[in-house]
């Protein structure tokens, strides 16, 4: 066994009672243990939108083999420095599944409409130029698959309650 599987098993069996408890209270395949990947995102000071004005979340989910995930963390801290290096001014979030079908990245960002959040990806990517393709090349190559998704936030669906109630 390599150094990465054996990183794997030990955070596993040091962790088995508290992985085994949340296990119990699972509901089948859809449950899972989410954990933020700061280190793998991008943040920035001034976001080109304001936190108010992002009703727009698009994920891109990597699949990566168990080999390839601590070379494909690599790729995206790269990325991450690369978007700081040309100034992008879109932020994105990084969350790791840590059950299922094994290393799993989730890859969310956020914008004001879906065209927005196109055109502006389409901007970055050219900002980004042959440095940004050839790190997503990279990443592509350590994949079993991609999938994507996206969701708009509709507030005037959800209850808010009155400020000052209990």
């Amino acid at each position: 066994m390599d150094a990465q599987g054996e990183t794997f098993n030990k955070v596993f069996t040091d962790n088995a009672a508290a992985l085994a408890g949340l296990a119990q209270h699972s509901n089948g395949n859809e449950s899972r243990i989410i954990a933020l990947r700061p280190d793998l995102g991008y943040q920035v000071d001034n976001p080109r939108v304001p936190q108010d004005e992002r009703n727009f979340a698009h994920a891109t989910i990597l699949y990566a083999s168990l080999e390839h995930a601590l070379a494909l963390e690599g790729v995206l801290k790269e990325y991450a420095e690369l978007s700081a290096k040309k100034g992008i001014r879109d932020p994105y979030g990084v969350s790791q599944n840590l059950t299922g079908e094994g290393p799993v990245y989730r890859i969310r960002a956020l914008a004001r409409s879906q065209s927005d959040y196109l055109a502006q990806a389409e901007k970055s990517n050219a900002t980004l130029g042959e440095e940004g393709s050839a790190l997503r090349a990279k990443a592509g190559a350590m994949l079993k698959k991609i999938e994507t998704s996206s969701s708009v936030r509709r507030p005037d669906l959800s209850y808010q309650p009155e400020t000052g109630s209990p």
